[in-house]
């Protein structure tokens, strides 16, 4: 959807993280509707955002700027996390998710770069993509939101089973990453989306 970049709010000197929307319809829609969601759901391990007025006529959402990293930079690093760390992120990235599907809200795009480390290990989910409106019927269609690696057959599919389910799903394979240390998918050779999710790459090792 667009560019986050590092900023300092003059008011008040603090660092913030700054979301700049590309000037294309399709990422624009996108950043409004995380913008929506979010502000319709809110919990203690959901990265906030709010507008930034502008006189450049952009989109730009201010977030607050976690000193950690995410998932997905961990995983890059190429070692397993240990097993009770991995339960720990787990419980409090479902618990999330589980309060966002009680409250008809999808997140669609659920991946180790929506996860967030906090600077004292907490984790926080950002990018909320998907609302689901009271009668069932998705504000958005789920094949235009999400990582395909990490997304079901009926979320990639566009059928219309598909729900809450696919952020759980989502999550198993974020949780089998970080267990292998090694993600499940990569770039071939024609630069083409591989799912390789063969966990004789990498045994797990689990208590």
């Amino acid at each position: 959807g667009g560019i986050v970049v590092r900023a300092t709010r003059l008011a008040d000197k603090k660092d913030v993280a700054l979301k700049v929307a590309w000037i294309h319809p399709d990422a624009i829609e996108q950043v409004n509707r995380e913008t929506e969601v979010t502000a319709t759901f809110q919990d203690p391990h959901v990265v906030p955002v709010k507008r930034v007025e502008n006189t450049e006529d952009m989109i730009v959402l201010e977030m607050p700027l976690l000193p950690g990293q995410t998932l997905g930079k961990l995983l890059d690093t190429g070692a397993p996390l240990p097993y009770d760390r991995v339960l720990e992120m787990l419980r409090t990235v479902a618990a999330v998710l589980d309060k966002a599907h009680a409250a008809g809200i999808i997140h669609g795009g659920v991946c180790p770069e929506k996860i967030l480390i906090g600077e004292k290990g907490d984790v926080y989910v950002s990018d909320f993509g998907l609302y689901t409106r009271a009668n069932g019927r998705s504000a958005d269609r789920p094949s235009t939101v999400g990582t395909m690696a990490y997304a079901p057959i009926e979320q990639r599919q566009d059928l219309p089973t598909a729900d809450g389910r696919i952020d759980q799903y989502a999550l198993a394979v974020v949780a089998l990453e970080l267990l292998r240390g090694q993600r499940t998918w990569r770039l071939n050779e024609q630069k083409l989306l591989q799912i390789d999710p063969d966990p004789s790459r990498a045994p797990l090792r689990l208590p």
